[in-house]
């Protein structure tokens, strides 16, 4: 004859089967919910592992404003003194540097003026004590004047140098306000300079 389990059996078997079924739910309810949870973490680290830094952007005019407040500047060389004035700035792509020219005018002993160019460029650093970004290590590469020989634009040059370099470092770029530092931490520093789309891009923050 076939055996039956009786009631007490079957209640026994039917719990043990829905503690078994609740164990598994709770397992994949589990597994499912410590992906995002893992996500949201590896998220979080990397969130916190990133060091603060701000990205500044100038375009050649915005630069050549700052500057242009500082001229024109009087260069009293013998045999005869130079005025630059109408500072010109150039981004060239790809560059860490500033291209920078002015007209020179030149005041002969006869008294007569002439003209001609001055070329340069310059590099940007950063002063954390004074919170402000300025130009810095101006170097001449060549300057030309009408009616003047090779011997005496060696010596203009020779004095332009440090004269525009005195002036130009001294031109803030930017100065950072308080939200600004509190964001790039009062260790930052100049990360990345470099010309781009146009424009000079600028990263600072914390090494």
């Amino acid at each position: 004859p076939t055996a039956f389990p009786d009631v007490v059996q079957v209640r026994t078997m039917f719990r043990r089967r829905m503690r078994d079924f609740d164990v598994n739910i709770d397992v994949r309810n589990r597994a499912l919910f410590a992906v995002p949870v893992a996500v949201a973490l590896a998220a979080l680290a990397i969130v916190l592992l990133r060091k603060p830094e701000m990205t500044l952007q100038f375009t050649e005019a915005e630069l050549q404003d700052r500057i242009s407040a500082k001229f024109p500047l009087e260069q009293g060389t013998f045999p005869f003194s130079v005025v630059y004035s109408d500072p010109d700035v150039r981004l060239e792509r790809g560059s860490d540097r500033i291209g920078i020219s002015f007209t020179a005018t030149a005041r002969l002993l006869e008294g007569r003026l002439a003209k001609g160019r001055l070329e340069g460029d310059m590099r940007l650093r950063y002063e954390p004590d004074q919170a402000a970004i300025f130009f810095e290590d101006t170097r001449i590469q060549g300057i030309e004047i009408e009616s003047v020989p090779r011997p005496a634009l060696d010596v203009v040059r020779r004095a332009a140098e440090p004269l525009l370099r005195n002036r130009l470092r001294q031109v803030p770029v930017h100065r950072f306000n308080a939200r600004d530092l509190r964001r790039i931490g009062a260790s930052g520093v100049l990360k990345s300079v470099v010309v781009a789309d146009g424009m000079l891009k600028v990263v600072v923050g914390v090494p």
